[in-house]
């Protein structure tokens, strides 16, 4: 049974002879009555033309078939005698009806059979047409869901081709069955030849192919895959046989019955090309960090610019002052690079400016990239670096400021692109690092030889110290003798020991007591001020009440303030005055001279103490006053040693003019300072910081992204304000080394290796300025949001350093307001300029942030020692 007809089984059993024709007018069908009338099989007719063959009508009756096709009107004709010389003698009635769109089926019919026939062509007829629009609503199905594949097929087709990303499809057999518009462009594969092709000859580098093959057996076989949806970096290969890193991911699906593969590859060329530059930029800044000597940082610098930036050659050419000419320094060669020539005539070799490639970069200040050294007129080392298969070249200056001080040659074996971007990088690292650094190491060898003459004199200085200190402990020692007992006679005599003491005789004995512990304390506060400015004057910081030591003091003080009629007060309970870091019996002594100085000159009202935590995390005590106050004029010198803003008040009221200077070297030494604010006639406030009780220390550093965005809007002072803090990192560590080894409070200064200290402070100030460059140019909140990675390090070595040294927490806290001062003296005139605040807000954020991280690294560094 052909099943391309639908009417058979129901056609074939009919006595009448059917022939259906097609619009075409070619025989669609004939049944077996059919056959036998015309003597003919149903093959040798169907598909035949009607009038062409056995059916070939005469023109009458072909006329009457086109008029029923025509009107679409079923006819009759009656008594036809039929062409078959068996058929002469008999007649019959044929029957033709419309079929289908333009067809007409024909019914032979032998005029004896006609009535009992009739009902069965009716039915049949009635049947062929419901199979017909049968048929038809299926066509008409099938036409639509062939428009919605199309469409369903190029939506997808959309979708793959706008992808960033590669996308590949293979079948089981790794045979490409899809290729993306993407992989067009990033393998260089058109479409067309990539289908067909196997994956493993068409992208995947040769050593991986079999790893390759065996992945997909294996999954074949146990349905598991190692790198199946999963995210891995890989090597991929280009059409022009080129190497480059991807990101790979790999699905799996089900086709019908067979199993497909997608891939998803994007280019890594770019991310590992900045991954590279960022790693020799950190590399370049560990080796210059951990180095004291150009000498023994040149082989790591060249190791690290070469091995992270991928070139085969690197060497180093310093300029001689004496004869004007760039000479042959140092070199690095990778492992497997064999450049005996080129080697040779490097060392031999030396360039005037202008001259090669080394003497084009120091006569320009700029890197120059060649692509092929050996095509270049002015590579005079051209036949030698053709013989050891050098082809790319560049080189970078090494500058400060203006001044080109060398240059840094990079040779590749393979020829290579101008990189713009690398270019940028190493013209940093010429500039920023590596000049600032052999700049440093200059102006080191300068506070050397000044230091050693320094130390000359210092030592002329102790012995003199020394032979003051042996004075004043015998004069100390001779005073307090005496002082002693006839403050022990006092009490005697106070205590009626030698008979009973009249009022007036109490009243002598009391003034006599008063003079000398008046005398006592004055021979203590000078002690004091020796043992500071010998270093010596020391304090035990740990973690206590304030509000416990306070309430000592206010204990001491308060006679004192009655006998005037002073009210004395501390505001505030126990519970609300925080815990903070201090010595106890300093914390007293300073506590103490601040209220006794605030009762000494008020003569009315009273004393109000108040305690808190400051914005920058700080405790604080400020004890206010309703006195005389003090004049502007007196305020900047109001903590120096022996000075007393009035003369006739300090003669009426007694003391030194010590008592605020020891206070506030104390307060420093324990990590806090104090301060003044003041006015004529409307009484002063002392206010005593300290640091907090142990806890980790606020991170002052971080701003959240939108406030660096608004601190970081094209403010035109921050590249200025950053280029003054890039040129003048070292002058500022210089000026800082003095201070710290003058200052009482960080006695373990005289330690610190000078090259150190350069190299942590002026790095780290060259870095600032860097970062400041970019928020000021490039608008890039994301760089300064918490300070560099650079500034990261640097602070946590510098803190682990001071470690080592046996620093305690208060002399690093102080060394970085020492240089917080240092860098506001050096900026202080690029920071009156328009926006130059706001830039130096950041500055000081900035120098928070690595104060807080050295601080982690020094607690990292003693815990890590104990």
């Amino acid at each position: 049974m052909d099943p391309t007809h639908p009417f058979d089984p129901l056609l074939d059993a009919v006595s009448d002879g059917i022939v259906v024709v097609g619009s075409d007018w070619r025989v669609l069908f004939l049944n077996p009555a059919a056959s036998s009338l015309f003597g003919v099989r149903r093959e040798e007719v169907e598909g035949t033309a009607l009038g062409e063959g056995p059916f070939n009508p005469p023109p009458g009756r072909m006329e009457f078939y086109r008029e029923v096709v025509a009107t679409g009107t079923p006819g009759t004709l009656e008594g036809v005698l039929l062409e078959a010389p068996e058929f002469r003698h008999r007649t019959f009635r044929v029957e033709a009806r419309p079929y289908g769109t333009g067809g007409i089926a024909i019914l032979f019919r032998d005029d004896s059979r006609e009535a009992a026939l009739r009902d069965e062509v009716r039915w049949l007829a009635e049947d062929v047409r419901e199979r017909n629009a049968y048929l038809e609503q299926q066509a008409a199905e099938l036409e639509t869901l062939n428009g919605e594949l199309g469409t369903s097929e190029a939506r997808l087709r959309a979708v793959i081709d706008s992808s960033l990303d590669a996308v590949v499809v293979t079948d089981e057999g790794s045979v490409v069955m899809e290729w993306s518009r993407q992989a067009e462009v990033l393998f260089g594969w058109p479409a067309h030849e990539a289908i067909g092709r196997t994956l493993g000859e068409t992208i995947i580098p040769p050593q991986h192919r079999e790893a390759h093959d065996r992945g997909i057996r294996r999954y074949l076989a146990t349905g598991e895959g190692p790198i199946l949806n999963r995210r891995i970096e890989i090597t991929a290969l280009r059409r022009d046989g080129s190497e480059f890193p991807v990101e790979l991911t790999v699905a799996h699906g089900r086709w019908g019955h067979r199993t497909i593969f997608s891939a998803f590859i994007r280019d890594l060329t770019e991310r590992k090309r900045a991954e590279r530059r960022q790693a020799a930029q950190h590399a370049v800044t560990r080796v210059l960090a951990e180095s004291a000597a150009l000498e023994v940082a040149t082989p790591e610098i060249l190791r690290a610019v070469g091995e992270e930036l991928g070139w085969d050659v690197a060497t180093l050419w310093l300029v001689d002052r004496e004869s004007h000419r760039l000479r042959f320094v140092d070199a690095w060669y990778a492992p497997e690079v064999r450049v005996d020539v080129f080697d040779g005539v490097d060392r031999e070799s030396s360039f005037a400016p202008g001259e090669g490639l080394p003497g084009r970069v120091w006569e320009t200040g700029k890197p120059v990239w060649i692509e092929e050294v050996a095509e270049d007129p002015d590579f005079p080392r051209a036949r030698a670096a053709a013989r050891d298969g050098l082809h790319t070249g560049l080189a970078f200056p090494i500058l400060l400021e203006s001044e080109t001080l060398g240059v840094v040659e990079l040779f590749a074996r393979e020829r290579r692109a101008c990189d713009d971007d690398m270019l940028r990088t190493l013209a940093g690292i010429g500039s920023s690092q590596i000049g600032q650094f052999i700049e440093r190491r200059r102006a080191a060898e300068e506070v050397r030889r000044l230091s050693e003459d320094l130390q000359r004199r210092y030592a002329d200085l102790a012995e003199a110290n020394r032979a003051k200190d042996r004075f004043l402990a015998i004069i100390s020692h001779e005073l307090r003798t005496p002082l002693n007992a006839i403050l022990g006679y006092t009490e005697l005599l106070d205590a009626g020991i030698s008979g009973e003491v009249t009022e007036a005789q109490r009243n002598q004995l009391e003034r006599i007591r008063s003079s000398g512990r008046h005398l006592l304390d004055l021979i203590n506060d000078v002690l004091d001020v020796v043992r500071a400015d010998a270093g010596r004057l020391e304090v035990q910081v740990q973690p206590l009440p304030l509000g416990a030591t306070l309430r000592e003091a206010v204990a001491l003080v308060r006679p004192q303030a009655e006998a005037k009629g002073l009210e004395l007060k501390v505001e505030g309970g126990d519970e609300e005055i925080p815990r903070v870091q201090a010595d106890p019996r300093r914390l007293r002594q300073v506590l103490v001279n601040l209220l006794s100085n605030a009762a000494k000159f008020t003569d009315r009202g009273g004393v109000v103490v108040r305690c808190g935590v400051a914005d920058d995390g700080a405790v604080f005590v400020a004890v206010r006053d309703t006195g005389i106050g003090i004049a502007p004029e007196k305020l900047p010198n109001l903590f120096s040693e022996f000075y007393q803003a009035d003369d006739d008040l300090t003669r009426r009221h007694g003391g030194t003019g010590l008592g605020l200077a020891i206070s506030r070297r104390l307060a420093r030494l324990m990590g806090g300072d104090v301060t003044v604010d003041s006015r004529p006639g409307e009484g002063s406030t002392f206010t005593l910081t300290l640091p907090p009780s142990p806890g980790e220390p606020e991170d002052l550093g971080t701003w959240s992204r939108e406030e660096w965005a608004e601190a970081g809007k094209r403010n035109p002072a921050l590249a200025r304000v950053g280029a003054a803090l890039e040129s003048g990192g070292s002058r500022i560590a210089a000026r800082l080394g003095v201070r710290l080894r003058s200052d009482p409070a960080t006695p373990r200064a005289h330690e610190i290796d000078e090259a150190m200290l350069e190299d942590h402070q002026g790095i780290f100030l060259s870095d600032v300025g860097r970062s400041l460059v970019l928020l000021g140019e490039e608008g890039q909140p994301a760089v300064l949001r918490d300070g560099s990675e650079i500034q990261r390090l640097i602070s946590e070595l510098h803190g682990a350093q001071r470690c080592r040294l046996r620093w305690a927490e208060a002399e690093i806290r102080r060394e970085f307001q020492l240089l917080l001062e240092e860098v506001v003296a050096e900026l202080e005139s690029v920071a009156a300029e328009p926006g130059g605040r706001e830039a130096m807000e950041l500055v000081g954020r900035l120098l928070d942030h690595a104060e807080h991280v050295s601080i982690r690294g020094f607690r990292a560094a003693s815990q890590d020692g104990e």
